[in-house]
């Protein structure tokens, strides 16, 4: 005589939201293997939803907070680097040229720039001039990698 052995239902490992780790479920309807947790009765939805809406609110409140601390360090560099370009771009001329040839500030000499080709000078309108930077270079010998002594800077007429 042959015993037949019945088909057994296969198990699959899924979230017990009774037991709250995954478990092995099986049979009709699917069960927890451990406390007996229905997967599909009307309790066992409502738990499931309850717990979807407890991780999705985790996950957005984290999500949020991921949002504002990137904005955050994004608005801090670019302030930085905003407060630094323009630390640079106002810098006086003087100092700017003190730093690129490597002297001090009182060895730049800047004649002050002259009038008469702007809008507003006498007669008013367009004069079709504007004055160019000379910038001259006194070095403490001839070759040209020789360190400066003086920075001279004179301003020169350029008709447009």
């Amino acid at each position: 005589m042959s015993r037949r052995k019945c088909p057994r239902m296969p198990t699959m490992n899924l979230s017990c939201a009774n037991c709250r780790v995954v478990r092995p479920f099986s049979g009709d309807p699917l069960r927890c293997e451990v406390c007996r947790w229905p997967l599909n009765s009307p309790a066992a939805q409502q738990q499931w939803q309850s717990l979807r809406k407890e991780r999705d609110t985790k996950w957005n409140k984290a999500a949020r907070f991921i949002n504002i601390l990137f904005i955050s360090i994004l608005i801090g560099f670019l302030s930085v680097a905003g407060i630094a370009i323009a630390i640079e771009y106002f810098k006086p001329d003087q100092d700017k040229l003190a730093e690129q040839y490597r002297i001090s500030r009182q060895n730049v000499f800047i004649e002050p720039q002259p009038h008469g080709c702007e809008f507003n000078d006498a007669p008013l309108g367009e004069k079709h001039c504007h004055f160019e930077k000379d910038v001259n270079v006194v070095r403490e010998c001839e070759r040209p990698n020789c360190n400066a002594r003086a920075v001279y800077v004179s301003w020169r007429k350029v008709s447009d």
